[in-house]
């Protein structure tokens, strides 16, 4: 990922526990970005379709890692994630 990618996926990971949504359409209305609106939810939108933020490229090893740092378990490991919202919470759940 290039800097300014990291720096769009650092910004929007903060919006996102800051404020508590993961709806592109508000996440635009934070994201500080000297465009119009419809403009960042755009951007926002694109972002999320690199590539690089691919399941297998991106959110796996990361899981991995943290599995690594977490656990010591030398045999296989099942990993359930599940997000839900609830009233005005987003709850990610990893089993």
């Amino acid at each position: 990922m290039s800097p300014s990618q990291v720096i769009t996926l650092q910004i929007l990971l903060y919006l996102i526990s800051v404020h508590k949504t993961v709806q592109i359409s508000k996440l635009s209305n934070y994201f500080p970005l000297p465009i119009k609106i419809e403009s960042k939810g755009q951007q926002i939108q694109r972002f999320l379709t690199l590539k690089e933020l691919s399941l297998p490229l991106f959110w796996f090893p990361l899981v991995k890692k943290i599995r690594e740092n977490l656990f010591s378990i030398s045999s296989e490991l099942v990993l359930i994630l599940d997000r839900t919202q609830w009233q005005n919470t987003n709850i990610l759940m990893i089993s």
